[in-house]
């Protein structure tokens, strides 16, 4: 069996981590993979990856209808032969190509989107489809997304440690908010829970960013910046950029915000969980209550008050909940390891070739 495992850019996203540990661990396994990259390399983990002997092709698409890029994608398939073709992204016009590939195709769906010309041109051609949780497949089920794919869940996988990292908080209580510092992802109103805090609470409250915006976030994130000095919390607001390793911020944290507007199955909330950080959010749209759950792995509100969860916040941390919620977390993470994400990926893989 050969995978050829496809994704958009590899830059320092969700899909990227994905793809990056599916890829190892098949290979562990000794299946043999090849990494396709439709569009640009931007991280250094890329070099794990070569390590390991794996075969990586970047093609510089520069979007989904690049003529040169699908040609090439098409000569790419001629060559390698795999059985399977898993795609993390589709490229709108890969369906020329894929039309003729005789083997098996698979997609696992990272984002809420529901392009209904990707559904129109791909439901004939996509053999299997990947979810990452429950509420993710009855969000498309219910569009008739690729109706006549076979589909499987499988979540998302994390490390998961031995014991509980979680450390517990003294003096300062620091919460933690690990995204793009984009609009989508709201650190704005993380500022405001921690502005009431700051100034309501007898408990002491620090917020640590860590991420960096997009080109496209540039005056967004400066906009940030002059709030967090508006609201005089420059000594309570630390900007950590992007880490390769968000572990080290993690384990000193005490509580971690989830704020997007909209989730598929966040990354950042499982490694959270799984170094026993409780969870404080907003019901977000998507696969997020899959995974975290109000009044166990933490706190999650169904509106988007940032006053009303900075009250829960400080209620959780007034009393010893935090204990309980940290723990159920840790717990909770220890379902969604790499291993098993693997093993079940490997699994339907398999059936699929039987069809």
């Amino acid at each position: 069996m050969k995978i050829l495992l496809c994704t958009g850019r590899y830059f320092m996203g969700g899909i990227e981590k994905y793809v990056h540990d599916l890829c190892i661990n098949l290979s562990d396994k000794n299946i043999e993979v090849v990494l396709l990259i439709f569009y640009k390399i931007k991280n250094e983990e890329i070099q794990l990856i070569k390590d390991k002997n794996i075969a990586v092709y970047e093609l510089n698409g520069r979007n989904g209808r690049d003529l040169k890029m699908i040609n090439q994608f098409y000569i790419l398939v001629k060559e390698i032969k795999p059985s399977i073709i898993h795609l993390n992204v589709i490229p709108i016009l890969s369906f020329l190509p894929l039309i003729f590939f005789q083997g098996k195709i698979i997609l696992t769906i990272h984002q809420l989107d529901s392009n209904r010309y990707t559904n129109i041109l791909f439901n004939r051609i996509i053999n299997g489809v990947i979810y990452l949780s429950k509420n993710i497949e009855a969000y498309y089920k219910n569009l008739n997304y690729l109706p006549k794919a076979t589909s499987k869940i499988i979540s998302n996988g994390v490390t998961v440690f031995n014991k509980n990292q979680y450390n517990a908080p003294k003096e300062i209580i620091n919460l933690i908010m690990v995204s793009r510092l984009a609009q989508d992802k709201q650190p704005h109103i993380a500022l405001e829970i921690l502005d009431y805090l700051v100034h309501n609470s007898k408990n002491k409250y620090h917020l640590t960013l860590v991420g960096d915006g997009d080109v496209n976030d540039i005056n967004y994130v400066n906009e940030i910046k002059k709030s967090v000095i508006n609201r005089t919390l420059t000594s309570n607001v630390t900007f950590e950029g992007w880490q390769k390793d968000v572990l080290p911020s993690l384990i000193k944290a005490h509580g971690f915000l989830m704020l997007s507007r909209r989730e598929c199955f966040p990354y950042n909330v499982l490694e959270a969980m799984s170094v026993g950080i409780p969870i404080f959010s907003f019901n977000v749209e998507g696969g997020l209550i899959d995974m975290h759950q109000n009044n166990f792995t933490g706190i999650m509100i169904n509106s988007n008050e940032a006053i009303a969860l900075a009250k829960e916040i400080d209620a959780v941390f007034s009393s010893n909940r935090w204990q309980t919620y940290s723990e159920n977390a840790y717990q909770n993470a220890k379902q969604f390891s790499v291993p098993k994400m693997t093993e079940k990926t490997l699994e339907f893989y398999y059936r699929l070739l039987k069809q």
